[in-house]
């Protein structure tokens, strides 16, 4: 076990008006609250949505079938080579808008760090279907990148390990790889972020919700060396490392 990160000398990036660090005060829902809201949260995602400050965002009417999602981010450190967890959670890049939110504050101690709830609503176009209970006989498995990387990334800074390489996360938004892949392989079947767990478990649960097998060929896995050392050097298999 790590010890536990001191976060009491952090302060914010933008100013919070008269303290530079979140306090207690900053989750009582009073002033402390809503200049939180308003001089670091609404400028930093500034949209008409947002800047409402409702109770609930208003969203435009949207045409096709609406896609919802939600995940949370409990990274640990919260800053690791190649990303940290506000970039797990919210990128810029991806194109998405934020549209309301909410904040909590506890006492010292009690929530140790920062966690990141998401929920994203979507629209998926007509004549796309995907699901994990899809797949067929004669599919094919692809992967958008090496495996591994990001979970080795984030375990060698949390155990303070040490490798010849630095291995750093590969995080970065999949908005714009998937819209590439459903235009060339509008017949894709079905997607998976293979976090927690790996692809080991993302295609168990596709195989057992399609009734099919999948077979793996290790020689054509794409895993880079320092990984695969790093993973051998911890009795670990790539295949159940997060991504």
């Amino acid at each position: 076990m790590s010890d536990p990160v001191d976060f009491s000398n952090w302060s914010c990036p933008l100013p919070l008006r008269d303290t530079p660090n979140v306090v207690l005060g900053h989750g009582g829902g009073g002033q402390l609250s809503a200049e939180l809201v308003e001089n670091l949260f609404v400028p930093a995602f500034r949209n008409p949505e947002l800047e409402a400050l409702g109770d609930a965002a208003l969203l435009p009417p949207q045409q096709g079938r609406l896609a919802f999602s939600t995940d949370s981010y409990v990274v640990h450190p919260l800053f690791f080579p190649g990303g940290s967890i506000g970039e797990l959670a919210v990128a810029r890049d991806a194109g998405v808008r934020i549209a309301t939110g909410d904040t909590k504050v506890v006492e010292r101690g009690r929530g140790h760090g920062c966690y990141i709830t998401t929920a994203g609503v979507g629209v998926v176009a007509d004549g796309i279907a995907l699901g994990p209970d899809r797949a067929r006989p004669g599919d094919v498995v692809l992967v958008s990148g090496t495996i591994g990387d990001h979970g080795m990334a984030v375990m060698s800074v949390r155990e303070g390990l040490e490798f010849e390489t630095v291995i750093e996360s590969d995080t970065a938004p999949l908005a714009n790889l998937v819209q590439a892949l459903l235009a060339a392989a509008p017949g894709t079947r079905a997607l998976r972020d293979p976090t927690r767990g790996g692809v080991a478990s993302s295609l168990n649960e596709i195989a057992k919700s399609s009734q099919v097998g999948i077979l793996l060929d290790e020689r054509t896995l794409p895993v880079r060396a320092d990984v695969h050392a790093a993973c051998e050097l911890l009795g670990l298999d790539p295949l159940h490392v997060a991504n």
